[in-house]
């Protein structure tokens, strides 16, 4: 009986939890071009992406800052396909970008 139960409360977790779809990566911040390590947003390192992915993030976003810049206040939100970086827990590396929108404060 018990483990009928288990089993309904199992299923029923299964049901009401949706999974994000594998890959999506969420960043939210302020637009950066760290020189060395490249472009960031948030915890996101956007190195890798196309030209015209970084066109359409500084059509939304505005330029990135440079290093020791704090012109760019525009806080950004992207939904991007990629993957943790590996040796360095919480950043992640986006390679396409599926969507940008500002965000308001």
């Amino acid at each position: 009986m018990i483990a009928r139960l288990a089993g309904i409360a199992l299923s029923a977790l299964m049901v009401t939890v949706s999974p994000a779809r594998a890959g999506d990566l969420h960043c939210t911040g302020v637009f950066t071009d760290q020189r060395k390590p490249g472009l960031s947003l948030g915890i996101c390192d956007l190195t890798k992406i196309s030209p015209d992915d970084f066109e359409k993030i500084v059509g939304v976003c505005g330029e990135p800052n440079g290093f020791d810049e704090d012109a760019n206040k525009t806080t950004c939100n992207v939904v991007g396909l990629g993957a943790h970086k590996k040796n360095f827990p919480g950043i992640n590396v986006v390679r396409r970008i599926l969507s940008v929108k500002r965000v308001d404060p």
